[in-house]
């Protein structure tokens, strides 16, 4: 049984004619009296009673015009809905974000306007670290990603957004914290909770470049994995860290931001994906995302 035959059926149990069936289809007659005849074989029914002037629809006949038509209705649904994925007006886009960008500005800002803007294709935010962000780009576990520092590497595409300032963070309790602005060389001595290096080597080596350039030596107490973890060790007085200063935004209780003077480094967020990603959503995120005005691009 072939759609196409069912599709002839159709029209000519609805006009209970061939020859005018044969006109609507813009199909020889004899060929479509052919047609049906293979399918009452093949079904072994007979599907039309013959009268002297035209043909009646027999009672098998009536059962297969009323699955006919949902099986067609079915088909075309399936050929819409593909066409809308392929198209990137449906579907799902995987997308990572480093969790203290996604508190405010551009990140959450993009994920709610595309949302809205694209209601059909499903967005799939989750928040990891910028190094479990590329690998998942690479396996194809995520379509793109928000993350910081991205490297130069071939495979991927590498949209550069904005640049993250540094800050210090003290327990409130710290004699640090009387102050609003401090100098790498104040650090001296004092307990460091640092980034571990492979959440973000680039960050780790030139945070550690800028401290040797002014001779202090980095009492390092700790070394967390994460700066939810970092905060959390600077809320018990276990030392200062170096964090994000969009942490302004959620700053946990018993912390204290302060700024670094002569601390050149900064996070580079970027919007990353790979370069030979096709992907229908994605592509038409990259198309709403460069079309937007309220990016920031650096």
């Amino acid at each position: 049984m072939e759609f196409k035959q069912l599709r002839y059926f159709l029209a000519i149990a609805e006009e209970e004619h061939f020859g005018r069936a044969a006109q609507r289809l813009r199909v020889a007659q004899p060929a479509l009296t052919r047609h049906m005849h293979k399918l009452e074989q093949e079904l072994q029914v007979r599907l039309f009673d013959r009268l002297p002037r035209g043909i009646r629809v027999s009672a098998a006949g009536r059962a297969l015009q009323e699955d006919a038509r949902r099986l067609l209705a079915d088909i075309e649904q399936v050929a819409r809905h593909v066409q809308l994925v392929g198209r990137g007006k449906m579907g799902v886009l995987r997308l990572g974000y480093i969790e203290v960008a996604g508190w405010h500005g551009i990140v959450p800002d993009s994920i709610r306007e595309f949302t809205a803007s694209a209601h059909e294709v499903r967005v799939e935010p989750a928040a990891m670290a910028s190094l479990d962000q590329l690998a998942a780009i690479r396996e194809r576990k995520l379509d793109a990603g928000f993350l910081y520092n991205a490297p130069k590497d071939d495979d991927i595409l590498v949209q550069r957004l904005e640049q993250h300032e540094v800050c210090l963070a003290v327990p409130r309790g710290s004699p640090l914290a009387a102050r609003r602005r401090i100098r790498l060389a104040d650090l001296a001595g004092e307990p460091l909770v640092l980034f571990q290096r492979s959440g973000s080597p680039a960050f780790h080596d030139a945070l550690l470049t800028e401290l040797k350039k002014r001779n202090v030596e980095p009492r390092v107490v700790h070394e967390a994995a994460n700066e939810a973890a970092m905060l959390t060790l600077v809320t018990t007085g276990a030392g200062a860290a170096i964090v994000n200063s969009s942490h302004r935004w959620r700053l946990p209780h018993g912390v204290q931001l302060l700024a670094v003077d002569d601390l050149p480094v900064t996070l580079e967020l970027s919007l990353v994906y790979l370069r030979d990603n096709r992907s229908p959503p994605l592509l038409r995120f990259k198309e709403w995302f460069e079309s937007t005005t309220h990016k920031r691009v650096i």
